[in-house]
């Protein structure tokens, strides 16, 4: 396992949340600023919400200025800053990015289905 990847993957292991890793979003040079990234990052969230994720992780360059504030002003925070992540590119320092989804939701008045499910278990148990 790649530290970094531990803190999410480990938690979603013990509480049970889907987490999403985003391994790349990549729009070629001539079609930057039509908003395509926005657009498929927008698109990968709303699906996240509605399959019961509760975080989206990633991890940018640390000198890749663009994507940290593409990712920050999508909402996503730096977790951490890995040293010595990558062996093939200079620097090989990251920053590991977070979604909290469960604050998507409530910006956006979406339904947490989760509780929504263990309100139904709850109920039916009870019977």
């Amino acid at each position: 396992m790649i530290d970094g990847q531990e803190d999410s993957e480990d938690k979603s292991k013990e509480t049970g949340n889907k987490v999403v890793y985003i391994m790349t979003i990549n729009v070629l040079k001539p079609y930057r600023r039509y908003q395509i990234g926005s657009q498929l990052l927008d698109k990968a969230i709303k699906d996240c919400t509605k399959d019961d994720v509760s975080k989206i992780y990633l991890h940018v360059l640390c000198s890749n200025h663009s994507a940290i504030e593409f990712y920050k002003n999508a909402g996503f925070i730096i977790k951490k800053k890995l040293e010595n992540y990558y062996t093939d590119l200079n620097p090989p320092d990251c920053y590991i990015f977070e979604k909290d989804l469960a604050e998507y939701k409530k910006e956006h008045s979406i339904p947490d289905s989760t509780l929504e499910k263990k309100k139904a278990v709850d109920e039916s148990n009870k019977k």
